[in-house]
């Protein structure tokens, strides 16, 4: 997906402040007009209107800029997000894209601070650069991977603040407390299958709807949430989990099947390691660029009768940078060690496949 300014900043001389919608002109280009990393290339977020014949210019759209207000009082308020989208939903309120309002457009990535409340520039700063695209060298597909956060730009742009600086800092600190709630109280998947199921018909996820006599019942998620979807069945969740560890018996107990297996888990752990080691050496050589040039920079100052203070903005900066290189370069997991699997593994596989089975049978006969 493309950085969009869900956050895109520029310097506050690039807006023109005589007017409520601002235009993004006098922007430094990045490396030519065309650059997806400049906020000439992002697409406008859930509240906001461009101004037709003025390209770039922005401009609140108060409809759902009040929705935006809302979920923010109700967030505040205490509301978790799966009842918040829920109201909007049940109201026909129309999401920022797709059918229906789900609790991921309002929470988002906290490491990519998108999502509807963490997203920047309700709070008036404009945020790009959070994530690069790059080329699945298996599928030939373009695909994002996120930015450290050292390289992101941000400005100011007050006049494209929908929500006031206190709700904002009042949400982000409601999201951090429920982000890093205690283990003991994490939600855990209940059942084998948690978050695994498909609806056949709409491709949504599956949900417990209740139990009975016949044991537990899951439902199509959108139909149940949001009547979305056309498939109002309900299916005894033993049945499927029968089925599942059925097919895993008869299928990935072949030993040409596990050996493809085991041939693509090799294949995915060492890109792995080749994707960490990439990293490194990129961070490796950006830190050693910043330390050339802050050397010169030092070197200039000292050689130069101009005052100091000429030279200490951009000796600060690189300082700044170094810092935070080093940082992101101390927080890289280590490089994956690519182990194979023991010849073992495939006949302890193969029992934990049918202790698996005995287990749900059992299950099965008590009911």
């Amino acid at each position: 997906m493309k950085d969009s300014p869900v956050g895109q900043s520029a310097p506050a001389s690039c807006w023109d402040s005589n007017s409520a919608s601002r235009r993004l002109s006098g922007i430094p280009k990045l490396r030519g007009a065309r650059d997806r990393r400049s906020p000439r290339n992002a697409g406008l977020a859930y509240g906001y209107r461009a101004t037709p014949g003025k390209p770039g210019e922005w401009k609140i759209y108060e409809p759902e800029a009040e929705v935006i207000r809302r979920i923010f009082r109700e967030y505040v308020s205490g509301e978790r997000s799966r009842a918040i989208v829920g109201r909007l939903n049940a109201e026909g309120i129309a999401p920022p894209r797709g059918t229906y309002w789900s609790p991921g457009a309002l929470t988002g990535s906290n490491n990519r601070h998108n999502g509807i409340l963490g997203n920047e520039i309700y709070a008036g700063r404009l945020v790009w650069n959070r994530v690069r695209m790059i080329k699945d060298p298996d599928t030939g597909k373009r695909v994002s991977r996120s930015n450290p956060e050292s390289e992101w730009h941000r400005s100011e742009v007050p006049a494209l603040s929908i929500v006031d600086p206190e709700q904002w800092a009042a949400v982000q600190a409601i999201r951090i407390d429920r982000g890093h709630a205690k283990p003991a109280y994490r939600r855990k998947p209940k059942h084998m299958l948690s978050g695994l199921l498909r609806c056949g018909s709409c491709g949504g996820g599956m949900s417990v709807k209740g139990e009975d006599r016949g044991g537990t019942r899951v439902i199509c998620t959108q139909f149940h949430n949001a009547k979305t979807c056309t498939n109002n069945r309900s299916y005894y969740l033993h049945h499927i989990e029968q089925t599942v560890v059925g097919g895993l018996r008869r299928h990935l107990a072949n030993p040409s099947a596990i050996k493809l297996f085991l041939a693509e888990y090799q294949a995915e752990r060492k890109r792995l390691a080749a994707d960490g080691l990439n990293r490194r050496t990129n961070l490796a050589r950006e830190l050693s660029e910043v330390g050339r040039r802050l050397d010169r920079a030092m070197s200039a100052m000292l050689e130069s009768d101009d005052p100091i203070e000429k030279f200490m903005p951009a000796i600060n900066d690189l300082e700044e940078r170094q810092k935070r290189i080093r940082a992101e370069f101390a927080n890289l997991a280590e490089p994956v060690n690519v182990i194979a699997l023991h010849r073992k593994a495939q006949a302890k596989y193969l029992r934990i496949v049918a202790i698996r089975e005995r287990k749900l049978e059992a299950k099965r006969r008590t009911r």
